[in-house]
């Protein structure tokens, strides 16, 4: 995640983010959890790919 962020590589940070969480998911066992997280990621990948044409910040680094 780190390198996508010295990237400056939005995409590779997010599915970065999204593999590391849906690791720790797996994880719980808790197959309700793991399909919660994944309808929630897909959501949030669905409204980032509507943005990208727009100028919009998603990781403050400061």
């Amino acid at each position: 995640m780190q390198q996508a962020i010295n990237k400056n590589d939005r995409i590779a940070e997010i599915r970065a983010n999204i593999e590391f969480h849906r690791l720790l998911y797996s994880y719980s066992r808790n197959t309700f959890l793991q399909k919660t997280t994944d309808s929630s990621w897909l959501s949030f990948r669905i409204s980032f790919l509507s943005s990208r044409n727009e100028d919009v910040t998603l990781v403050d680094k400061s």
